[in-house]
């Protein structure tokens, strides 16, 4: 199974209401961004509880869609042509 590792960060407006915050940076892993942004729904809820109103809460994918997502596994250079010719 395929692995991921992000760190998530940016600029929420919390719903049900006219209040912006920031979240993160924080660190995830998970095997995809869309689980990942379920565990994220969690502890932005958890973070912003006493500014949610009524039945309003970050639903699963706020964090895909409204947050910056760096991805932390260094790619692995793609070989040239030059570079296979040196060996």
């Amino acid at each position: 199974m395929a692995y991921g590792l992000w760190e998530v960060s940016g600029k929420v407006i919390i719903p049900g209401t006219r209040k912006s915050g920031t979240f993160g940076p924080v660190r995830i892993g998970d095997k995809d961004r869309q689980t990942a942004s379920k565990h994220l729904a969690k502890m932005l809820n958890e973070k912003f509880k006493r500014d949610l109103r009524g039945d309003h809460k970050f639903g699963d994918h706020f964090a895909l869609m409204n947050l910056k997502w760096d991805s932390l596994v260094k790619q692995a250079p793609v070989p040239t042509q030059t570079d296979t010719a040196a060996e």
